[in-house]
């Protein structure tokens, strides 16, 4: 928790938990607060709050959810700054490369997020993580751009993956996704 990096700029004065006085110091805390406050379209209050975060901790969801309210609020050169952030604080993570690729996506650049996911998985593919990521980034970037076939396919794919490592829980949440791309889009085909 005192882990600040002096390139964010002067810092307040903290107390024993590593929190400016009189404010959460549970980063954890910090950045639930800032999804509920997403959740409530209350974008530049759930900005503040896990840009705090990403200040005071290394996590990545504490950057993602950082660039998620910027997205929200059309600020996209801050997200990218955020991004560029956390690449500079963390360069030997796989993540720099997925929050590259959701902005990608934002500013609908199919290519460069596709490629970028790629070199995620280039440099980390032998991860169980990052090989499961990727496949669902494919599958999101597939879908988006309206290749439900090929989607699903990714989905599949890693659903049979997870079902040949016994990850019940993985599976699960795999299978929430594909049954949610088969009904969202099954549904749109019907009308």
């Amino acid at each position: 928790l005192t882990d600040l990096d002096p390139r964010d700029g002067p810092t307040e004065e903290l107390d024993q938990g590593g929190s400016p006085p009189g404010r959460p110091h549970n980063l954890v805390a910090l950045n639930n607060l800032s999804i509920d406050l997403q959740n409530q379209r209350r974008y530049a209050e759930a900005e503040s709050l896990a840009g705090r975060a990403s200040r005071l901790g290394r996590g990545v969801a504490f950057f993602l959810n950082t660039i998620a309210a910027q997205v929200a609020q059309g600020r996209l050169v801050e997200a990218e700054e955020t991004a560029e952030r956390y690449r500079a604080g963390a360069p030997t993570s796989p993540y720099p490369y997925g929050l590259q690729s959701l902005l990608a996506r934002v500013r609908r650049d199919f290519g460069a997020a596709e490629s970028l996911v790629r070199e995620s998985r280039r440099r980390q593919g032998e991860s169980r993580f990052i090989r499961s990521i990727t496949t669902r980034s494919f599958a999101g970037l597939a879908e988006q751009q309206g290749k439900l076939a090929e989607a699903k396919r990714h989905l599949q794919e890693l659903l049979s993956q997870h079902a040949a490592e016994n990850a019940a829980r993985d599976y699960l949440a795999v299978a929430s996704e594909f049954a949610r791309l088969a009904a969202t889009h099954d549904r749109d085909s019907t009308k």
